[in-house]
């Protein structure tokens, strides 16, 4: 909270403006002010903090609205209330109170709520005040686990979210977005001319006029206003352009900035809070195998040492971009590596940047955006599919159950090649000539004791699948029923052949022997498929014949 809305605060309480003090609410208050003050000295983000307190203003309203919390003991009974409060919202059955005008110095759009929420979002604001409100009961479980919000929120949330269907592919294609424009931005190209044109390889160009209007939407420049308005126009606009500083390039420089931080996640694994903290200084660089170890020490106000692995490729893109920030930032007006220039409304230090820039350039070309997290959950998918969950673990600097816990989700890119690695050790099966189904990947092949004259396994008569090793039953009515027919017709072929004296048999005889074995042991594997063999007989003797084989029958009859 700013120093000036503290003031405003602190105005309003003591002018009574807020009402008179609830002093039964004091010993509460008091226990919750203490677990804050503990989150703080045990380290919670600055962003945990900020959650926290919003959702207890959200509660304080609650209770003032409904006339509740008269005291110490009736905490945990309001609390579980607020709670169903919370489940009713996110079933739509809560209409919230018109929003009273923003105080000064509040974001007006901060006080606008929405009527109805996700469950997971109730979730979320019940666990932060639990957070305080547990030691403060002196309760030892949290007590947002005796509601029904954290079972309600298990059951709705998804196996895995939209997000997760990225493939490594799309990931890649992000990448190399990132890449092309860190490449465009050139020191010259950024103090070039306004506007500045950004060219990819797909074939969109990216304009960026650094806050200028184009002159068209510029009403000076077309003749609209007086010609002293006009030229005083033009000299700031030539100002403007001519300052090559961060002052006027602030747009590319962040935008090159938030490139080469999502660059960096991606190539290091770090968290966007840590990477956001870094601080600029001599970085040291150690091979190893594929891999290159960097080292730096952080300034005393910074504190520690910072090391990370990286791919060999990537140490040459971290100098090109330490020199190029050089140019723009130095590292006595600025030391943080990734120092985002604000020239108004500057975030607080730790407040993490949001991507705006490459999430409307992404926009515009039509690409997905990836995020900080996503981005380190495809980095260690990426290592579990090339090589093991022991390899990823060991890169995400966590234990394999953590892995297994946190990252490992349903994904779509790790899926595919589980089920292709699946299918290339397992047997392939496509659709023979024949009733049944194929096993080969690379042609057929003849059993071992086939018959002289019967035809030569080839992948086109069915005859010759009778005779192959890759031939597999399918445990299917339909597949009986196939097969008592081709054995009809077999039969239907032998009558109509008229044996010579002292020649051989026809191979046809060979053929309708193979196929009534596989008959009889098909309809003997089980009783299911013996009734199965049974049941297509009969249809066979009443010439319900199947209909991969009808027409041939027929044309023998």
């Amino acid at each position: 909270m700013s120093e000036a809305m503290i003031g405003v605060a602190a105005r309003i309480i003591s002018e009574r403006r807020a009402g008179e003090p609830i002093l039964s609410r004091l010993s509460l208050l008091r226990s919750v002010h203490k677990g804050l003050t503990d989150m703080i000295k045990s380290g919670a983000s600055p962003q945990s903090i900020r959650n926290t307190c919003r959702s207890l203003r959200y509660y304080f309203a609650w209770c003032d609205r409904e006339g509740r919390l008269e005291g110490e003991s009736e905490a945990f009974s309001d609390f579980t209330d607020w709670c169903n409060h919370l489940i009713d919202r996110a079933n739509g059955l809560v209409k919230l109170p018109d929003s009273r005008a923003a105080p000064l110095g509040a974001n007006p759009r901060a006080t606008q709520r929405k009527d109805r929420i996700d469950i997971q979002t109730a979730l979320d604001l019940a666990s932060a005040v639990s957070r305080t409100f547990t030691p403060a009961l002196g309760i030892e479980r949290p007590i947002v686990r005796f509601t029904r919000l954290p079972a309600l929120a298990a059951k709705a949330r998804a196996p895995y979210k939209k997000s997760d269907a990225i493939s490594f592919g799309e990931a890649s294609n992000f990448g190399r977005f990132l890449v092309q424009i860190c490449d465009q931005l050139t020191v010259e190209k950024v103090r070039s001319s306004i506007p500045v044109q950004i060219e990819l390889e797909s074939g969109h160009t990216l304009t960026e006029w650094c806050k200028l209007k184009p002159p068209e939407n510029v009403r000076a420049l077309q003749g609209l206003t007086s010609v002293g308005s006009r030229n005083v126009v033009i000299r700031d606009r030539k100002l403007w352009e001519e300052d090559g500083t961060v002052r006027t390039r602030y747009t590319l420089v962040n935008l090159r900035i938030e490139c080469e931080l999502l660059i960096f996640l991606s190539q290091t694994g770090m968290n966007l809070a840590q990477a956001h903290s870094l601080g600029r200084t001599h970085f040291r660089y150690q091979s190893a195998d594929s891999d290159i170890h960097v080292s730096a020490q952080y300034k005393a106000r910074r504190g520690g040492d910072v090391n990370f692995t990286v791919f060999k490729e990537y140490k040459k893109i971290l100098q090109r971009y330490l020199e190029w920030l050089d140019e723009f930032v130095p590292i006595d007006q600025d030391d943080r590596l990734f120092p985002f220039y604000y020239p108004s409304a500057i975030p607080a230090e730790h407040s993490p940047p949001n991507f705006s820039s490459v999430r409307i350039k992404c926009k515009k070309v039509g690409l997905p955006f990836v995020g900080p997290q996503k981005l380190r959950s495809l980095r260690v998918n990426w290592f579990r599919v090339r090589s093991s969950d022991a390899v990823a673990a060991e890169v995400a600097q966590h234990t394999e159950r953590t892995l297994r816990d946190v990252y490992v989700r349903p994904s779509h890119p790790v899926a595919a090649s589980e089920i292709n690695r699946f299918h290339a050790e397992g047997e392939a099966s496509r659709s023979p000539p024949a009733a049944g189904d194929c096993a080969s990947s690379d042609g057929p092949s003849p059993i071992a004791s086939m018959p002289e004259g019967v035809t030569t396994p080839d992948c086109l008569n069915a005859a010759g699948c009778m005779f192959c090793k890759y031939h597999r039953d399918v445990s299917s009515f339909d597949y009986a029923w196939s097969l008592v027919t081709y054995q009809q017709l077999k039969r239907a072929e032998l009558a109509t052949h008229i044996q010579a004296p002292n020649r051989p048999p026809p191979p046809v005889e060979a053929i309708l022997l193979r196929v009534s074995q596989k008959v009889t042991a098909f309809a003997e594997s089980s009783a299911v498929r013996g009734q199965w063999i049974e049941e297509s007989r009969e249809r066979v003797t009443e010439r319900n014949y199947h209909p991969f084989w009808a027409a041939s029958i027929e044309m023998l009859n």
